[in-house]
Formats: structure tokens, C-alpha cells, sequence
């Protein structure tokens, strides 16, 4: 057979420079598969998982001049995205600090600076008055020695007064081998003579009659007509004692009290007859009598008396 071959060619080897079957072209190898005069002395082709060598000092395809130092592998670099990762942490930090905890710390010492002065400002204060508490009590204590000073100079001044006193003359002596009858107090030494009294049995009597205070007669000398006291009892008037002049009493008087009294009535009004009244009074004779009104019974008109008639 002839001008046409039935069967292909073998495939050629694949690499980065294609040889000939008998090796490579005369004239060396060439980049891209060229032989010396420039004719393809065989087939290349691409494989993408085989990258050619690079020239000495010139790093590989996909990576950026200067990426590592010279001398040194790419896979010895950090990523670059791991180093931004960095950046953008140690990059927060610092803002946090600043924005936050400084502001935050600044504030804790003004608030801490605060307290103190306060505290500082309350001690100040306590001080004070501890100050002028002291002094008080310094003034208090000296006035009190100058009054103590001035009491201890009375005192000997009345010590010595005392000591050159002559001596007092004992109760009941005028002078030496003398004496002097006691005085007794009160307007009157002598105790003064009931001429008679009433005494647990009152006098009862009636209306219209009267008595005699100065009569030793056992009824008093009941009669309807003179005496010293009388009684008188209306239905329409009520009761009445006809008496001479009166002083009015709360108590059971002694004839001194009677006689010394200074409020006098001309006689004892109607208002003050009644039961419980006390009076003292002088009878014809001008003895001084004590009255006292027990009872005034208006169903039956009489009175009843307690009295005392001194002589």
C-alpha cells in the first residue's frame, strides 16, 4: 500500500520538552518543543497537574513576588488570611481599650478620689467637734475650781467667825447659877374653862322656841320667848336661827380662834341654815359659844344643836 498509513501514529511521550523517537532533536531541546531550527520535533502537550520549572530566583505561578524571603519555601509563610484574622483581633483589643476600659477606669478613680474626699471632709468635721468639746469641758472644769475656790473661802470665813463667837447661853439659862421660865407658844398659857357643852348628847328644840346659853338649867331653859338662840321654821321662809353676831367656822374651834376672828356677821343669813353650818357666836353674858347644826327636820320643825359655851 502506498501514500496513505492505516494506522496512526503511537502517541508521543508527554512532557515538557517532546523527544523524537530517537531522542531529543538534534541541537538540544527548546522551551515549547522547538528544535534548533525552529520545526516542532514533537508533540507537546499540556498536562495541568505538571508545572514547569522555574527559572532559579523566580518563584512559581500563583504566587505573589516577594511572598516569602529568598531561600525560603512558600509553605514556611503564614496564609495571609490568617494573618489578617490577627490584625483584625489584636485591632479590636486595642479599640476596646480604648473606647471602654480606660473611660471605665477613669471613672472608678474619680468616684475612688470622691470617697476620699468625703471620708477626709467627715473626719475633718468629727475632729472639730472633738476640738470644741475639749475646749468646753476645759471651761467647765475651770469654773467649776473657781467655785469650789470661792466656797472653801466662805467656809473658813465662817469657821472663823464660829471659833471667835462667844458662847451661846444654853435653853432655859439667863446667865450662870440663873434661869428663866420656858415660854410656851400660842396666844394663851392657860387652857380655857368650858362652862358647859352638849358633849355626845345634842339639843333638839323646835320652831318657835329658843334657849339660854349662859342657864346651867338641864334643857338649856327652853322657852317661846327671850334667850340667846332661837329657831324659827316656815313653810314658805324654810328655816332660820335667830342668833347675835356670828363668824363662821369649818372646824371645831377653840374660844381663842372665836375670839380672834375678824369676819363678822350681824346675824347668820337664812341661806347658811342648813345642816352641817358652823358658827361661833356670844351669848347675853358675853360668853363665846361654838355652834354646830346637826340636823333641821322641816316635817317635824325642829333643830338639833352641838354646843360649847366657854366661861
Amino acid at each position: 500500500m502506498s501514500g496513505t498509513n492505516p494506522y496512526p501514529p503511537p502517541p508521543r511521550p508527554v512532557g515538557p520538552y517532546a523527544t523524537g523517537a530517537g531522542g531529543p532533536a538534534p541541537g538540544g531541546p527548546t522551551p515549547g518543543g522547538l528544535g534548533a531550527g525552529g520545526a516542532m520535533s514533537g508533540e507537546y502537550r499540556s498536562d495541568p497537574s505538571v508545572q514547569p520549572a522555574s527559572p532559579r530566583g523566580t518563584p512559581p505561578s500563583g504566587t505573589a513576588a516577594g511572598a516569602t524571603g529568598p531561600g525560603r519555601h512558600p509553605e514556611h509563610s503564614p496564609p495571609t488570611q490568617e494573618r489578617r484574622r490577627r490584625r483584625r483581633r489584636s485591632g479590636g483589643i486595642v479599640k476596646f481599650v480604648s473606647d471602654k476600659a480606660i473611660p471605665l477606669l477613669i471613672a472608678v478613680l474619680g468616684l475612688l478620689a470622691a470617697l476620699a474626699t468625703a471620708w477626709g471632709a467627715t473626719k475633718s468635721a468629727d475632729v472639730n467637734d472633738l476640738q470644741e468639746s475639749e475646749v468646753s469641758l476645759e471651761r467647765t472644769v475651770t469654773s467649776l475650781a473657781e467655785e469650789k475656790a470661792s466656797l472653801e473661802a466662805q467656809v473658813s470665813e465662817l469657821e472663823a467667825e464660829l471659833a471667835g463667837a462667844e458662847p451661846a447661853v444654853p435653853p432655859g439659862e439667863d446667865e450662870p447659877g440663873g434661869s428663866v421660865p420656858p415660854v410656851t407658844s400660842g396666844p394663851s398659857s392657860q387652857p380655857a374653862t368650858v362652862l358647859r357643852e352638849t358633849g355626845g348628847t345634842p339639843l333638839t328644840f323646835s320652831s318657835g322656841y329658843s334657849i339660854d346659853l349662859d342657864s346651867n338649867a338641864p334643857n338649856w331653859d327652853v322657852s317661846d320667848s327671850g334667850g340667846d338662840l332661837s329657831f324659827f321654821y316656815g313653810s314658805t321662809t324654810g328655816a332660820h336661827l335667830g342668833t347675835r353676831e356670828v363668824s363662821m367656822v369649818d372646824h371645831v374651834p377653840t374660844k381663842q380662834e372665836c375670839d380672834d376672828a375678824t369676819v363678822l356677821l350681824a346675824s347668820l343669813p337664812e341661806e347658811q341654815t342648813r345642816d352641817g353650818v358652823q358658827f361661833c357666836m356670844r351669848s347675853n353674858d358675853e360668853r363665846t359659844t361654838y355652834v354646830h347644826v346637826v340636823d333641821i327636820n322641816e316635817e317635824a320643825e325642829t333643830v338639833t344643836l352641838d354646843i360649847v359655851v366657854w366661861e
